[in-house]
């Protein structure tokens, strides 16, 4: 069998392959020429010459090196050129780009870190966004007879979304239920700030361990809305989207009629607040998320409220 040096002396002259190296070199020209291509300049005629004596090239080497031998052929001489692959890169990339409207590129920028991000399945899985306690409660914070409990998500929320101050914690106590103070927290030390969100009824914030967390209103010990307070009083804002587990979600305009139809169709029934295999994710247009336990036209997180027919018109704005 002939050596691969024997086959590459019977080339004839004009192949150019006893003068080219196929190095780094010549393999930027061959990018370069490709990009000219795409704009529209000239390619010179010895860059195209080089690139096809190159291809020729390794086609001798893959039939003089015994198949058990045989190698790939390098990056640059696979099936699309250099040209088209940038092409196709590029692309993908304006494809992608052109996908995210610019309104949307500014929610995102804004959104609190560690967000919570309302799935885009059909069907979404549960999420529960509730902070887990070690102990029997759940981590809290009281203020001004109200119960607000953390959330998992975001991990740290901006200063810039806080409100007015609603009390000072007073006490800190592993036993919350049990104790006559009004301003206390299991999760907050003594002498922690905590605020109302701007654009948000319902939910609070204050910090722990260094970073200030979320929190959100829910029934505790007995005790639920207080007064004659609605669901629209407990927890609220203006709403940009929603997904109920195992039914699908609601964006813009669909969002904000299905959570006037809860509020207005919510009828208070206790202050139990019962975690269940489904949840509604209700995301406000400040970026932040709040959640309610689901059981058919059952709802709870500040006492459990019924709303006739709303698992129904919420399946039928799918």
């Amino acid at each position: 069998m002939k050596s691969v040096e024997d086959r590459l002396r019977e080339l004839p002259e004009d192949a150019g392959l006893k003068t080219i190296t196929a190095d780094d070199k010549l393999r930027r020209r061959i990018l370069e020429a490709a990009k000219d291509k795409k704009a529209g300049r000239r390619v010179p005629v010895r860059w195209v010459a080089a690139a096809a004596a190159c291809a020729t090239a390794a086609a001798v080497l893959a039939i003089a090196l015994p198949r058990n031998v045989q190698k790939a052929p390098p990056a640059m001489l696979t099936s699309q050129s250099a040209g088209e692959t940038a092409t196709l890169a590029e692309a993908a990339a304006e494809s992608e780009e052109a996908a995210i409207p610019e309104a949307r590129k500014t929610a995102v920028m804004d959104v609190p870190q560690g967000m919570v991000t309302i799935s885009n399945a059909s069907v979404p899985e549960y999420r529960s966004i509730w902070a887990r306690g070690n102990g029997a409660n759940f981590p809290l914070v009281a203020a001004q007879g109200k119960y607000y409990r953390l959330l998992a998500s975001p991990t740290e929320v901006s200063r810039g979304l806080l409100g007015e101050e609603l009390g000072t914690v007073a006490e800190y106590t592993a036993e919350p239920a049990l104790s006559g103070t009004e301003t206390l927290s299991n999760v907050c030390p003594e002498g922690t700030v905590i605020y109302a969100v701007k654009g948000a009824k319902g939910l609070a914030a204050a910090e722990v361990d260094g970073r200030m967390r979320l929190f959100q209103r829910v029934s505790y010990a007995g005790r639920g809305p207080v007064g004659s307070e609605r669901l629209s009083d407990t927890l609220g804002g203006r709403v940009s989207a929603m997904e109920l587990s195992g039914v699908g979600r609601l964006t813009g305009s669909a969002a904000e009629n299905m959570w006037s139809f809860l509020c207005d169709g919510a009828v208070y029934m206790n202050a139990s607040c019962t975690e269940t295999g489904q949840n509604l994710l209700v995301t406000l247009d400040n970026g932040l998320t709040f959640q309610m336990a689901v059981s058919g036209d059952s709802l709870s997180a500040c006492g459990s409220w019924a709303c006739p027919g709303f698992a129904e018109a919420f399946a039928n704005e799918q």
